[in-house]
């Protein structure tokens, strides 16, 4: 099974929904998180999608969660909206496998302008 190989918590390549037509980001967290920050990170997510249409559109929102059992315990899943590509993707499309600052700068304010948004909530 794919998950008792990972020590830290896994974010999959983007999963095509077939009822929606979107694609959506699994998030899987190791055994050990699950049972120590899962209520947490549930509560954000959640925070999150009661604030949808108020928030950035480059926060993730949470569509579905379930467990996942494996020989390590249980995993909790997140499947989230998918607003851009992953950065490490992008970096590998380069013809220099490198990202140009302007790049690099852009991806860093989307995540700061999201977080000061969760942080002033």
């Amino acid at each position: 099974m794919l998950l008792e190989s990972w020590d830290l918590d896994l974010i999959l390549p983007p999963a095509l929904d077939s009822k929606k037509d979107k694609y959506l980001a699994l998030k899987v967290l190791t055994a050990h998180t699950t049972n120590v920050q899962k209520k947490q990170e549930l509560h954000i997510l959640l925070t999150i999608q009661q604030m949808k249409g108020r928030v950035h559109y480059e926060l993730p929102l949470l569509w579905d969660r379930f467990p996942l059992e494996s020989r390590h315990g249980v995993h909790h899943c997140f499947a989230l909206s998918v607003h851009f590509s992953d950065v490490e993707s992008l970096r590998l499309s380069c013809p220099t496998n490198s990202l140009s600052l302007h790049i690099v700068q852009k991806a860093i304010a989307s995540v700061l302008k999201s977080l000061c948004i969760l942080h002033s909530r």
